[in-house]
């Protein structure tokens, strides 16, 4: 937790400083008749994360389903009392970001599943064994590189340490892991550039890395 939290930090304020545009760092306070104000949207993206994370959990089917209906009842109320331009608006940007990240997001879960399924799991184990630096940095770039679904690194690493994998490669692999994964590297990539993209993979596997040699060597 103490990693995580901190290495957020550190790479936020590291990616603000090399890449701090003239003119930033002010937010406009003023709100015109067509926009919503701050609670409205507050209120209008929980109901929408709500949904998300609940659909995702291991819950009674009952219970989701009663949550998941009432969400989508909530957001469907607030949505028609936005203003007809303002609703048109959120619906085609949802639309236009939905066409610009999909065929990227299913090339990088198809070739994520190639490269899993293709490395052999002792080859794994030779290069994830122990808690040296040299393994610690392969384990983070391959969990950078990998795609696991929310939950299934869990078994994965428990697998790959009952070979002989380290407790730092390992923090290392949940670290990146849980962080990035080859999908999000060519969403991200996309929606921000290969310079800012791959500035903020490179810090990511840095960090992991840097944790997981400390946390293996610590503990």
């Amino acid at each position: 937790i103490v990693g995580a939290s901190t290495s957020a930090i550190l790479i936020g304020l590291t990616m603000q400083s090399i890449f701090r545009e003239k003119g930033s760092g002010g937010f406009a306070t003023q709100e015109s008749d067509d926009q919503i104000s701050w609670p409205e949207s507050i209120g209008f993206l929980a109901l929408q994360m709500t949904f998300l994370i609940v659909g995702g959990l291991a819950i009674d089917p009952i219970v989701k389903a009663s949550i998941l209906v009432i969400s989508a009842v909530a957001v469907f109320v607030m949505a028609i009392r936005f203003k007809r331009e303002l609703r048109n608006q959120w619906i085609g940007e949802t639309w236009d970001f939905a066409k610009k990240i999909l065929p990227y997001l299913f090339f990088g879960v198809f070739a994520a599943g190639i490269i899993s399924s293709a490395l052999p799991q002792s080859l794994v184990e030779s290069l994830l064994g122990g808690n040296r630096f040299g393994s610690t940095l392969f384990a983070s770039v391959f969990g950078a590189f990998m795609y696991f679904a929310t939950l299934t690194e869990v078994p994965i690493v428990q697998s790959l340490m009952s070979l002989g994998m380290g407790k730092g490669p390992a923090l290392a692999l949940f670290m990146a892991g849980n962080s990035l994964s080859l999908p999000s590297m060519i969403v991200i990539t996309r929606l921000l550039g290969k310079k800012r993209a791959f500035t903020y993979f490179g810090l990511v596997v840095v960090f992991s890395t840097l944790w997981g040699f400390i946390y293996g060597n610590l503990f």
